[in-house]
C-alpha cells in the first residue's frame, strides 16, 4: 500500500462522517484530530525525506526541486485532490450541497495547516484550473472553493501571528497565494453566467476580515463596488451587499445608495446590513440624512 493510500485510509472515515452528518467537532478541532492521526505517517516520511536530502548532499546536485519535496505532503496533496475532484462531480446534486460545503471547508483548512506550503500549492493549482473550465458549474464551484481557501489562509495566518505575538501581517507565501486567487476571481466577476459571478463576489468578500484589509485589497474593493452598482442580477447585487466591508469612510455611501435600488429585495438587504453592521455613531450627519431620505421613498 502506498503512502497516499495510507493517508486516504485515515481521511476517508472523517469525510464519510461528514457525509452522514455525524461529525460533532468544530472545523478547527477536526483538522487537529486528523493531523494527530496522520502524524505517524508524517514522521515516517520525514525520515525518508532526511535520507533523500542526505543523498542529495553527497553529490547529485542536478536533481530538481520536485525530488526534494516532502513525500508525506505530496501524498497528502494528491489525496486531497481526489476528494476535491469528487466534490466537483457531486456539486450538480442539490441535496449534497451541505455535504459538499463541509468537504470544501475541511480540504481548504487541512491544506493550509502545513507550513511548507506544498499542500496549499497543489490544492490551489487544481482550483485555479477549475476556474478556467468551459463548464459553468465547474467555474462556479471553483469560486466557492477559492473563497474557502481565502478564509483558511487568512485564519491560519492570524493564528500563527498570535502565537508569535507579531502584528497581523501576511507572510510571503500567503500573500502570493491570495494574489493568485484574486487574479483568478477578477475575470469571473464579468462571467456570462450569473451563478459564477455570484460565487466570485462572495469569494472576494472573504478578503475583508479586518479593517486593514480595506487598504490592502483596494483593487478587490473597487471591483466589488462595481458589482454592487452595476451587476444586472438582483441576487448578485445582494451578494455584493453582504460581501462588502462596512466602513464609514470607504463603503458606507455605496451601501446607502443601494437603499435606492430599483429592486425592493436589494433595498431591504441594504437596510438590513446597515442596521446590523453599521454603527450609527460613526455616520456623518449627511449620511444619516441621506439614509433617512432614501428609506422614506419608494426608490
Amino acid at each position: 500500500m502506498s503512502l497516499q493510500d495510507d493517508i486516504i485510509k485515515v481521511l476517508l472515515p472523517h469525510f464519510e462522517a461528514l457525509q452522514e452528518g455525524s461529525v460533532e467537532l468544530s472545523l478547527e478541532a477536526s483538522v487537529t484530530q486528523l493531523k494527530t492521526k496522520l502524524a505517524t505517517l508524517e514522521a515516517q516520511s520525514g525520515l525518508e525525506d532526511l535520507n533523500l536530502h542526505h543523498q542529495q548532499q553527497k553529490g547529485d546536485d542536478e536533481k530538481g526541486d520536485e525530488e526534494l519535496s516532502s513525500p508525506f505532503e505530496v501524498s497528502l496533496g494528491n489525496a486531497l485532490l481526489k476528494f476535491l475532484n469528487a466534490t466537483t462531480d457531486a456539486e450538480a446534486t442539490a441535496d449534497l450541497a451541505e455535504t459538499v460545503d463541509a468537504f470544501l471547508n475541511l480540504i481548504a483548512s487541512l491544506a493550509v495547516s502545513y507550513e511548507s506550503n506544498q499542500v496549499t500549492t497543489m490544492v490551489l493549482t487544481r482550483a485555479l484550473e477549475f476556474s478556467e473550465s468551459l463548464l459553468e458549474r465547474v467555474r462556479a464551484h471553483a469560486c466557492v472553493f477559492l473563497g474557502k481557501m481565502v478564509a483558511a489562509l487568512k485564519s491560519s495566518e492570524s493564528k500563527n501571528n498570535k502565537k508569535k505575538c507579531v502584528p497581523q501581517t501576511e507572510n510571503t507565501t500567503t500573500r502570493d497565494s491570495l494574489k493568485e486567487i484574486l487574479d483568478a476571481l477578477f475575470p469571473l466577476l464579468q462571467d456570462k453566467n450569473q451563478a459564477v459571478r455570484c460565487h466570485a463576489i462572495k469569494a472576494i468578500g472573504y478578503f475583508f476580515t479586518t479593517s486593514d484589509d480595506i487598504d490592502t485589497y483596494k483593487v478587490a474593493l473597487e471591483v466589488l463596488l462595481w458589482s454592487l452598482a452595476h451587476d444586472p442580477s438582483v441576487s448578485n447585487r445582494i451578494a455584493a451587499i453582504h460581501s462588502l466591508p462596512v466602513h464609514t469612510k470607504t463603503t458606507l455611501d455605496y451601501l446607502i445608495a443601494r437603499v435606492r435600488d430599483i429592486k425592493a429585495k436589494v433595498r431591504v438587504e441594504a437596510l438590513e446590513v446597515l442596521r446590523s453592521k453599521a454603527d450609527v455613531k460613526d455616520m456623518s450627519e449627511s449620511q444619516m440624512m441621506e439614509l433617512i431620505r432614501s428609506g422614506l421613498t419608494n426608490r
